[in-house]
């Protein structure tokens, strides 16, 4: 079920096995109450509710005891192998009010069912009466009236789903029907989903929330209602361009460091500096004859620093205008920089080589003046790059071809520092604390480093997408991986299987042949006693006739026949026993044969078994090609032209930096991880080359917002504050067609393009159906997999396999290609409320209302392990990253950390009394997240089962 839970009615066993109790003696027929009423029964709202809750989940479509439905009234009416359910207009001969009474045997509900029907009232068995007696009339079909529902208190707080983002940076979860979205790196709220429509306030549903998802790209959430699938996607604020006069087409730009004032060169070329907290102009500096390529402010001062491309250099007041130094080069220049101090100033000139001006104040005689400090800073002749800071004394950071950075002290103008940054950097920027500095380089990387010390703090490189592409593409790159070692392990196996199986035959044949040999002396022991019989005989013939011709010798010729006769005796008996020995020899050479045929049979197999494995190594071998080519694609596409970094900026409080590349897209990263949070598609604006002149900054933060120079040099600001807003709803709570109840599941397919919809009515029903993301189009209806709510989805990391869930008590794995139920999982006694997928997509686990987590081999089908010892239901389960560990959700409030290869227990962590519903695992596998029924978010360390927060 992905990250995402559903509801279980906890209580409703307890209290229907109490009613039936106190029911189960009743005195027989039930007694029916008197009705003074002459109103006609409707049956859709006073028949068919009692049907639903006390008959149906043994009489409906699917279950038709007796062959009775009682789900609509043209069924009804039809009735079963009893006949008709209902005579109109007589209620004394309908079978359903007289089994409901128990005037007829057998009584219903009967007093033992283990669906939690009751012996119906006697108000209810009056409505009953008057409906038939009225006529029995009603709705031919199944209920199609009109909803209408009442507004969900806002009391009704619990979370059924929550979701994490594929980056990790959000959470998203539902309390009742309201669902938020928080940041969590800081636990703040950053959206809502609310849907207009529905006029009930800051709501995203009608209804309960039970189901939860984002997609696999983060920019969408999908939640689940009655009857209905909402897909909001993530935008930023629209800017409201009305009252910000400074937002205009701009040559360049330049931000206060505090956001304060930002100065601009318009398009004519003059200098406009503009208040940004009340957006009055303060200033226009004109008599600029040749084009700008330096602007900037001087530190925290009010002062701008303005340099043209014929080399000239102007310091100005930013306040009234007027001009307070100069200076004239001798030839124009590529990069200028300021330090914090206010004083210093830093240009690239056209060798490449990095001079250090600094600001020297006037007085009433002496005009203020800019003065060189260094002619050639630290030697360097291939700088690209330059940032200066002053703290805790003034350093020049300059970048170069050679693909590194070297830190320059002012004074002695020797380098004290290099860092390795491994590819050329066209941008560097210092936090305001001075404490940390930024590279940005043609690689399309952003490093962090720390000024003190010379280490890297971090490295980032792509936005959003790239980021969650290149893990897609090096996970399913890695598990492939895998498969193909636990593949050539398997083949490893077979050919010591087939060793053996030959050396059996080679055995069994020695064994035959000896047969063989042993039959062969018994017919040549045969032959000789049968030979020896026929002697004997002849002697016995030829005894005979000498007794018939010479009577004479009569004495000594019976003397001789009795003599043979005896022999002949004996030798028959030898001959029987010749016989027997060659009956148990030809015998035991059949069985020999046998066994041989069925060795030969044996190793024929494991003889064909190997090349057959070998085309399934080979097929999966070809696929990991694929995987590999897809991620060094992925990979290089990230750092291909147009991705070089032109510019990077820090944000006030330096925790956020923001990059602008030469395809014109901005990212914006956080500043101690290097995460992405968020990008701003190109701006249409391209730059001709990475080191190109260029004035001023091309992104900056201002305030809430990030500033970028766009397209025919428009000045672009765009609101950092995202939204969440409806896309698109899949189904109507009026229609049963597209979504037949409440949407107890959902998933997205890894590639995004699909999300599975898991729903059906109670006792009746388990559907699960595909639709297209896109256009909401119904792309799959995989029918009924069950006979009960669907309560778990989730696809295989490969995303060619669907493993659902049902109330029913049973998993079903699903082949997406052809829609065909692969397999039918069958060991739970109770609900099965959530099913999740080990990374290596060969093992799943389930956990079930039967107080137990099972582990599946998904190949063959058989429990690898259950794990026992719940207090209650185990209503979730998620695996951690891809690893063996499993954490499990109990209605009892713990949370176990497991070890899905052996089931032992590492770590149990616990949220009270809270009956906790819905888990997630962040992505780096570093934080659990849990929510139940007090709408209680709370987030642990995963290592050692610290609550970091708790969201009430």
């Amino acid at each position: 079920m992905s990250a995402h839970s559903s509801r279980l009615p906890v209580a409703f066993g307890a209290l229907a096995w109490l009613a039936l109790s106190l029911n189960a003696n009743a005195e027989l027929p039930l007694a029916i109450a008197k009705l003074d009423r002459t109103t006609p029964v409707d049956f859709d709202t006073e028949v068919l509710p009692v049907l639903k809750r006390n008959c149906l989940a043994c009489h409906h479509k699917g279950v038709t005891e007796g062959g009775l439905a009682l789900e609509s009234l043209t069924s009804i009416l039809k009735g079963g192998d009893s006949g008709p359910a209902v005579i109109a207009k007589d209620a004394k001969s309908s079978l359903l009010l007289k089994r409901a009474t128990g005037e007829e045997d057998p009584w219903m509900p009967p007093p033992d069912n283990e669906v939690g029907a009751r012996p119906l009232t006697a108000e209810e068995l009056a409505i009953w009466q008057l409906w038939i007696e009225q006529g029995a009339a009603g709705n031919h079909g199944n209920v199609s009236k009109s909803i209408t529902w009442q507004p969900l208190p806002e009391s009704i707080r619990t979370t059924y789903a929550l979701d994490v983002s594929p980056d990790g940076q959000r959470l998203a979860f539902a309390r009742g029907n309201r669902v938020t979205v928080v940041d969590l790196s800081n636990h703040a709220e950053v959206g809502s989903l609310i849907d207009p429509s529905l006029n009930g306030g800051e709501i995203a549903d009608l209804d309960v929330v039970q189901s939860l998802a984002f997609s696999p790209d983060g920019h969408r959430i999908a939640t689940g209602g009655f009857r209905t699938v909402r897909l909001w996607k993530r935008r930023h604020q629209s800017l409201d361009e009305t009252n910000l006069p400074w937002i205009k087409p701009a040559q360049a730009m330049s931000l206060h460091f505090d956001g304060s004032a930002v100065a601009i060169v318009n398009a004519i070329g003059d200098i406009e500096i503009w208040d940004l907290v009340t957006n009055v102009r303060r200033a226009t500096i004109k008599g600029q004859s040749e084009p700008i390529v330096g602007l900037a402010w001087m530190g925290s001062t009010q002062r701008i620093v303005v340099a043209n491309d014929a080399g000239r250099i102007n310091v100005y007041d930013s306040v009234n205008g007027n001009e307070i130094a100069s200076l004239d080069l001798e030839s124009s220049f590529a990069r200028l920089n300021v330090s914090s101090d206010g004083v210093h100033i830093a240009v690239i000139d056209q060798a490449r080589a990095v001079q250090l001006w600094e600001l020297v104040e006037g007085s009433e005689s002496t005009p203020a003046a800019i003065q060189l400090v260094q002619q050639s800073v630290g030697g360097i002749v291939d700088a690209t790059a330059i940032a200066l800071f002053s703290k805790p004394k003034l350093v020049i950071a300059i970048a170069g071809e050679s693909k590194a950075v070297v830190l320059v002290d002012a004074v002695s103008n020797q380098v004290i520092r290099t860092f390795d940054v491994g590819s050329i950097a066209d941008a560097l920027t210092v936090s305001s604390d001075e404490t940390r500095l930024v590279t940005g380089s043609r690689d399309a990387a952003l490093q962090i480093w720390n000024i003190a010390d010379g280490k890297r703090i971090t490295k980032a490189i792509g936005n959003e997408d790239d980021t969650l592409r290149i893990a897609k593409a090096s996970g399913d790159s890695a598990r492939q991986t895998k498969r193909l070692a636990k593949l050539a392990t398997k083949t490893a196996e077979l050919q010591e299987l087939l060793k053996k199986e030959d050396e059996a035959l080679v055995a069994i044949v020695t064994a035959r042949d000896e047969a063989v040999a042993t039959q062969n002396a018994s017919e040549t022991k045969l032959g000789e006693a049968v030979k020896l019989v026929a002697t004997t005989q002849m002697v016995i013939e030829k005894a005979n006739a000498d007794l018939a011709a010479a009577e004479k010798i009569i004495v000594e010729a019976k003397a001789i026949v009795e003599a043979a006769t005896k022999d002949l005796e004996t030798q028959q008996a030898d001959v029987t026993k010749a016989e027997m020995e060659k009956a148990t020899s030809d015998a035991e050479l059949a069985k020999q044969q046998k066994v041989v045929e069925a060795a030969t049979a044996v190793q024929l197999r494991a003889s064909t078994a190997i090349p057959q494995h070998q085309k399934v190594v080979d097929a999966e071998t070809r696929r990991l090609t694929r995987l590999e080519a897809e991620l060094s694609h992925t990979q290089s596409g990230v750092v291909s032209a147009g991705r070089e970094v032109v510019d990077v900026a820090f944000n006030a409080d330096a925790t956020r930096i923001a990059s602008i590349h030469r395809d014109g897209s901005s990212t914006v990263y956080r500043a101690n991880d290097g995460q992405p949070v968020t990008t701003f598609l190109p701006n249409s604006r391209q730059f001709s080359a990475a080191a190109a002149k260029r004035a001023g900054n091309e992104v900056a933060f201002c305030g809430d917002k990030l500033c970028r120079l766009g397209r025919s040099g428009m000045i672009e600001c765009r609101p950092l504050k995202e939204q969440w807003t409806l896309d698109r709803t899949i189904g109507a709570i009026d229609d049963a067609q597209p979504i037949a109840d409440r949407v107890t599941s959902l998933d997205f397919r890894p590639d995004g393009l699909t999300i599975a919809v898991g729903t059906g009515e109670p006792s009746r029903s388990g559907i699960v159906k595909i639709f297209d993301v896109e256009n909401g189009e119904l792309i799959r209806d995989l029918g009924e997999l069950h006979s009960d709510t669907v309560l778990g989805l989730e696809f295989s990391p490969d995303g060619q396999t669907l493993a659902s869930s049902s109330a029913d008590k049973t998993i079903c794995l699903v082949d997406l290609a052809s829609g065909a139920v692969q397999r039918r999982l069958e060991g739970h006694t109770h609900h099965v409320m959530s099913v999740a997928w080990q990374d290596d997509g060969q093992v799943l686990a389930s956990s079930g209302a039967d107080q137990a987590v099972r582990i599946w081999n998904t190949e063959t089908g058989e429990t690898l392990r259950i794990v026992q010892g719940f207090a209650k239901e185990t209503t979730a389960v998620k695996f951690v990253q891809a690893t063996d560990q499993l954490a499990a959700a109990c209605g009892s409030g713990e949370i176990r950390l497991l070890n899905a290869t052996n089931g032992a227990t590492i770590r149990i962590v616990n949220a009270g009394n809270d009956f906790q519903y819905a888990i997630a695992v962040t992505p780096n596998g570093k934080q659990l997240i849990a929510g139940g029924e007090r709408g209680v978010i709370r987030i642990w360390n995963v290592t050692d089962g610290v609550v970091v927060t708790e969201l009430q």
